[in-house]
């Protein structure tokens, strides 16, 4: 933006200078008065004419450039920051590989989508099969978040994460609406666009992954996709942590019940002779 203004600036001092510019030519080589006559007192139609063509068309060439470069500057600062959220996306990735805690995950996974400054806060809140709150990790929110934290405790859900449990979309919130009014993280969210996303699984939803940032990245389809697209990823993070944890349940009472049959089948005075289908032994007295 400084540079745009330094355009917008020049051209200004530019087609103010192309008048004196213009008028000293005059004075030199065309018309026989003083160079204050022929600048100021008593300036010819047609040199009117022609010298506030000049300077106009130098100004709409400043104003043309100081566009230019408006956009570019939008263009860099979009690019940089879609380029911070793919760094956040691959830090994620290799958090979910090195981690196998559930709360360490979700803790991680804020942390990196504040580090780069992008997203101001983030919020992931799991929430159990009845749509109450579990578990829950931030970042950016600081000792603020403890009143948020007592309220989700007693089960009260803010609005952006209740409507976007219920809902198929990520939920955009522009600019603190009226959405953020009886939530106790509204002044942290003050001028601010709100974007969450669901986290889902095969067997249902798993919670809501929640942002704040700049309101003009809010309502772009890529940053919602984005986002959509780390949701997912923590999502079957979980999802595996959760079947990991059922299945070491399974082994475990798998290796209990085979241990206690095989005590019992030794203890008793009988022989007892195991078989497959095909009638081959497969356990039987040693």
């Amino acid at each position: 933006m400084k540079s745009k203004k330094q355009v917008i600036l020049f051209s200004i001092i530019l087609a103010g200078g192309s008048w004196f510019a213009d008028s000293f030519v005059d004075y030199l080589l065309y018309y026989d008065q003083s160079y204050l006559s022929i600048t100021f007192l008593n300036v010819p139609g047609s040199e009117i004419f022609m010298r506030l063509t000049n300077a106009g068309i130098i100004l709409l060439l400043g104003l043309y450039i100081a566009r230019q470069i408006g956009i570019k500057n939008t263009n860099l600062k979009r690019l940089a920051h879609v380029n911070a959220v793919l760094a956040a996306i691959r830090n994620i990735n290799q958090l979910i590989v090195r981690l196998h805690s559930r709360d360490e995950i979700i803790q991680g996974a804020c942390n990196e989508l504040t580090k780069s400054r992008e997203y101001h806060t983030s919020w992931i809140c799991l929430v159990d099969k009845s749509g109450k709150p579990v578990v829950q990790a931030e970042s950016g929110f600081g000792d603020k978040f403890e009143a948020i934290k007592e309220s989700l405790e007693k089960g009260r859900l803010p609005d952006c994460i209740r409507q976007t449990l219920e809902s198929d979309t990520p939920g955009v919130i522009r600019m603190h609406g009226s959405t953020c009014e009886n939530c106790l993280g509204n002044a942290l969210c003050r001028d601010r666009g709100i974007l969450s996303v669901a986290l889902k699984s095969r067997k249902g939803i798993l919670g809501a992954l929640v942002v704040s940032g700049a309101p003009e990245y809010i309502d772009d389809i890529q940053e919602q996709s984005l986002l959509k697209e780390i949701a997912d990823d923590i999502s079957l993070a979980l999802a595996n942590l959760d079947h990991q944890k059922a299945r070491d349940e399974y082994v475990r009472e798998l290796a209990v019940s085979e241990k206690w049959l095989s005590t019992t089948l030794r203890s008793i005075g009988d022989a007892v002779i195991c078989t497959d289908v095909d009638g081959q032994a497969t356990f039987g007295p040693q």
